[in-house]
């Protein structure tokens, strides 16, 4: 009988704990243990998920765990990874990498250094529906790929938590939801070449953008565009619109619907998004990538190329200007 994989989780807060649901009824996996640095965080968690509470050390024993998602915030990526990476343990690490590009690199180079595998978590890269909105793409089924929409709006107060706090996530809403939005149009339509990003009206009492629009021209010629808010929502429930020269791909999260070459009336697809379902999928093709000694499912130049399309972003919010995305690691 095959060994269960042993998974550890840093970090309990909301995506932590979706990660410790997806660990938890993960085939071939279990969630051997959980810390954080709030005790009672890490001890609701180990009793919802039936497992232990562990000190962030024993998480590096080999012995003991066979990887380890973190899901702490992006400023304590460095100091909880880093260790980890040198002590051999193989690391899912939440978006952002790091709160700016730089650290973002520092940290690849422990990982290319070590050799020990790493990964960004992608959730987005594994919902079904995106990945039938893909195939679509890539067989030409709506023509020569014109335009990429990308929304992540909602209306929620930021004022006390850290991700409006650019010392500890890196900026606003950008970084914090615009990392998905360029990292799924560039799963979709290729590497971005430039940016110009433009920040929306201040509507919470935050020192950081709440909302923001940035537009990319990719490398395949089409324009992107991703809207991103912490203070509005969207009457349409669609997050990702395809708009090709035979026609349109839209992506909701409650189902897709697409018209194409073959089908102009158009139909429906897909069962909508599951953020737990995702985030199990991306965990098994993790498992299965370290299974086989093969290359992780987002690489670490995936989630550097995030990073330098935010970076960029933010370097147009203050040029108001376009911005080349430096993709090289």
């Amino acid at each position: 009988m095959t060994a269960l994989i042993r998974v550890g989780l840093i970090g309990c807060g909301g995506i932590g704990q979706a990660h410790a649901a997806a660990a938890a009824d993960c085939p071939g996996a279990v969630l051997a243990g959980v810390a954080d640095a709030r005790a009672e965080a890490a001890g609701s968690t180990a009793a919802t998920y039936g497992t232990e509470v562990v000190p962030v050390e024993a998480l590096l024993d080999r012995d003991c765990f066979d990887l380890v998602v973190v899901a702490s915030p992006p400023a304590t990526h460095t100091d909880v990874v880093e260790p980890l990476l040198r002590a051999g343990v193989p690391v899912i690490c939440e978006k952002p990498l790091e709160v700016d590009l730089a650290a973002a690199r520092k940290l690849v180079a422990v990982a290319s250094e070590t050799g020990t595998p790493m990964t960004m978590a992608a959730k987005f890269r594994f919902v079904p529906d995106i990945n039938q909105a893909r195939e679509l793409v890539q067989g030409g089924a709506i023509g020569k790929l014109v335009k990429v929409e990308v929304s992540f709006a909602g209306c929620v107060d930021m004022s006390r938590r850290w991700n409006a706090d650019r010392t500890i996530s890196g900026g606003g809403v950008l970084i914090d939801n615009a990392t998905h939005g360029v990292d799924l149009v560039r799963y979709l339509a290729g590497p971005l070449a430039a940016v110009l990003a433009v920040e929306g009206p201040r509507a919470q009492q935050v020192t950081v953008e709440d909302s923001a629009t940035l537009l990319a021209h990719t490398s395949s010629g089409a324009l992107a565009q991703v809207d991103v808010t912490w203070s509005f929502r969207r009457l349409s429930s669609t997050y990702l619109s395809l708009f090709g020269t035979a026609g349109t791909v839209e992506v909701g999260w409650g189902g897709g619907r697409a018209t194409t070459v073959d089908q102009p009336g158009g139909y429906d697809f897909g069962t909508g998004y599951n953020k737990i379902n995702s985030l199990r999928t991306n965990l098994r093709a993790v498992l299965d990538a370290l299974a086989a000694g093969g290359p992780m499912p987002v690489s670490l130049a995936d989630a550097l190329a995030a990073a330098a399309a935010v970076e960029a972003g933010y370097l147009s919010l203050g040029r108001s200007a376009w911005v080349p995305v430096e993709e090289q690691p």
